[in-house]
């Protein structure tokens, strides 16, 4: 099971690259030129934004299969 520690880790560790994924896409839907989206040099953050999105989507369909596999609690 994930813990919260965990969680802090991997917001501490990857925080600064989703916020730089989630500039990017900001700057998409504002509708500026794809060339003002990022520099060359945040582009590389981007990409670790990109990836520690889709490990958090990996993360969180892996719990909810959990919970959907766990039995249901019955309350007493």
């Amino acid at each position: 099971m994930i813990s919260a520690d965990d969680l802090d880790a991997f917001a501490a560790e990857n925080g600064p690259a989703i916020a730089q994924a989630a500039t990017f896409a900001r700057r998409c839907e504002r509708g500026l030129p794809p060339d003002r989206w990022a520099t060359t040099a945040e582009m590389h953050q981007v990409a670790r934004g990109i990836w520690a999105l889709t490990r958090l989507v990996a993360i969180q369909t892996a719990l909810l299969a959990d919970l959907a596999d766990a039995p249901a609690e019955t309350g007493g």
